[in-house]
């Protein structure tokens, strides 16, 4: 339920749109259907396409949390990440790659957590890989992607091990407190510059970074 005096959505979700379109209904579907009901939602389309314009609108038309940004021109990463997080207003915030589905209670499950554990610095949940026909082939472990531990230290050192048995990092697109990641070196030197230079592995350098401000949740 939302506060009533609070003038701003608890949630900010930042929905990455880089022309990807025929995976975009099923992700809106399952991010405005969600249990937990205080959050904004915004299209930031990177891609510049009008497919995804409109499919956005279509959307728009019933339902006012929604929003589309695109920007004058391409941004590429990390830049239109930063956009996306100068944009948001929630005291929590997520990134969403247009190629995911959310479970309906995600935001729900994760907003219980922070207010049990308000030391945390981000929320995840147990996730399934699924085929491009939205069928799971794999529930991963995890103990294979979240960085459990007390310390700064264990927390690294299991970031470090997870990263290097698959390559990938997922905890990017987890629930953040958003005044943690703000102003955060996840552009490098470039933190506080609207339009940083790409460079590899910028989402690595941020969630390690952040992981040692302080300890994680899982759902």
């Amino acid at each position: 339920m939302k506060d009533q005096n609070q003038s701003h959505p608890l949630v900010s979700v930042m929905l990455m749109a880089y022309h990807r379109e025929h995976y975009l209904p099923a992700l809106l579907e399952s991010l405005l259907s969600q249990t937990f009901k205080d959050f904004e939602l915004v299209v930031f389309d990177d891609g510049l396409s009008n497919e995804t314009w409109m499919i956005t609108e279509s959307y728009i038309k019933k339902d006012a949390r929604l929003k589309y940004i695109r920007p004058e021109k391409n941004l590429n990463v990390p830049a239109s990440f930063k956009a996306a997080l100068n944009l948001a207003r929630g005291k929590y915030f997520m990134w969403v790659e247009d190629d995911n589905l959310y479970d309906k209670r995600f935001i729900e499950d994760c907003v219980k957590i922070y207010r049990s554990h308000p030391e945390f610095v981000m929320v995840f949940t147990g996730m399934a890989d699924i085929d491009k026909n939205g069928k799971t082939f794999q529930h991963p472990n995890p103990s294979g992607y979240i960085p459990f531990g007390t310390t700064a230290y264990q927390r690294l050192k299991r970031q470090i091990l997870n990263y290097f048995n698959d390559g990938k990092n997922q905890l990017i697109f987890g629930l953040w407190r958003r005044e943690t990641i703000l102003n955060d070196p996840l552009f490098g030197p470039w933190a506080k510059n609207d339009h940083p230079p790409y460079y590899w592995g910028f989402e690595n350098y941020f969630v390690f970074r952040n992981l040692a401000k302080g300890p994680v949740g899982f759902v």
